[in-house]
């Protein structure tokens, strides 16, 4: 996903971190670069977010749609239960103990003020 890009120089002006900006900051050549978005121009609107501060100043926002279309989602980690007993049962083991996590809560003891 590319976004046309715009020079910001009045914005970036009335930051007091322009010098410092300046020094640290290069543009990458890179077509993979999420867009900084700076815009009066209903981007706002079309995005969903409030570029304005509430004391009337810009908010610079970064644009990660693109980011998040080529990013694998994660998935949570629970194990295949039926993969787990497999395991289980292929190791000699003398002993298995299974706890009843639905009830668990009722079987700690609670003292009558309690």
């Amino acid at each position: 996903m590319t976004w046309k890009t715009h020079s910001y120089p009045q914005v970036v002006m009335k930051s007091s971190a322009h010098d410092s900006w300046q020094k640290l900051v290069e543009s990458p050549p890179s077509s993979y670069t999420n867009s900084l978005l700076i815009s009066s121009d209903g981007l706002e609107r079309r995005i969903g977010t409030n570029m304005w501060k509430s004391n009337g100043e810009w908010r610079l926002t970064v644009d990660y749609r693109g980011l998040n279309e080529v990013t694998p989602p994660m998935s949570a980690a629970v194990p295949d239960m039926l993969e787990v007993q497999y395991e289980l049962e292929s190791k000699a083991a003398k002993w298995y103990a299974t706890i009843d996590i639905v009830n668990a809560f009722f079987s700690i003891p609670l003292a009558a003020m309690d």
